[in-house]
């Protein structure tokens, strides 16, 4: 792949075909991670919000090479136990361009975002099972685990 690029989404990067793709995406997104908090039509309307900056608590990054989008982001705020965190909610990198040059350009613009805005954490999580490949890969540009939940399931 050519040149990729990573940033916050502005009012002019919004268009009919870039809201098709996010929709796509999402679709995609779902799909794989099993996470359907947010459906394709609400992350069109965060993608929205956030270009005419009015979602305040919540960024979205779009992940863009000479061909237009091939992924996404959403991050948002929130407090932690040790200071303001900036929390990776979604991140989606398209087919054919999942390799670790894109994680860590992706990584290091939150990273840059993140310590600007003040936060001292990056974090993330996942629901996905097996959750060690999740940490192989997050691992990889420096995410170190820091709690484990357990769930025991009461059959009737």
């Amino acid at each position: 792949g050519g040149m990729m690029n990573f940033k916050r989404i502005e009012s002019r990067d919004i268009s009919v075909s870039l809201m098709q793709k996010l929709v796509d995406f999402c679709v995609d997104y779902i799909e794989r991670s099993g996470d359907s908090l947010i459906m394709p039509m609400q992350l069109v309307n965060i993608a929205q919000e956030s270009a005419f900056k009015k979602a305040a608590n919540f960024q979205f990054w779009l992940l863009s090479d000479e061909n237009g989008a091939c992924g996404y982001a959403l991050t948002e705020f929130q407090q932690g136990l040790k200071g303001p965190e900036l929390f990776i909610r979604q991140a989606y990198i398209g087919e054919g361009h999942r390799n670790n040059g894109v994680q860590v350009l992706t990584t290091n613009e939150m990273e840059k975002f993140a310590r600007e805005s003040g936060c001292k954490f990056l974090v993330s999580g996942t629901q996905r099972t097996p959750f060690d490949a999740y940490l192989r890969w997050m691992g990889r540009v420096g995410f170190k685990p820091r709690s484990v939940d357990v769930e025991k399931p009461l059959l009737g």
